[in-house]
């Protein structure tokens, strides 16, 4: 599942589309859901998730480390992000 968000973040470091960040968001709680448990991916997933939802005009300019922290499955980075993306800029 997780490979699903990672093509659809290549797709929209090139263009932004709603419609495609809305796909993105889908992949990442489907990756979510049925992913495997009992580690911090999940919960790293699910704030991303919410990032995506709520805030997700600001992944502009993370996808690459995103990309990384997914492949990699580390869920402390991948959690470093949806923080940023829900922190307000200053």
């Amino acid at each position: 599942m997780l490979s699903f968000s990672v093509d659809k973040l290549e797709e929209l470091k090139d263009a932004y589309d709603p419609s495609g960040a809305a796909a993105l968001a889908s992949n990442v709680y489907a990756a979510y859901w049925h992913g495997p448990g009992g580690d911090e991916l999940p919960g790293a997933l699910h704030a991303l998730w919410n990032a995506l939802v709520f805030d997700g005009e600001n992944l502009a300019g993370k996808e690459d480390a995103l990309i990384g922290a997914l492949r990699a499955r580390n869920a402390g980075k991948v959690a470093d992000i949806a923080r940023e993306m829900r922190t307000p800029a200053e």
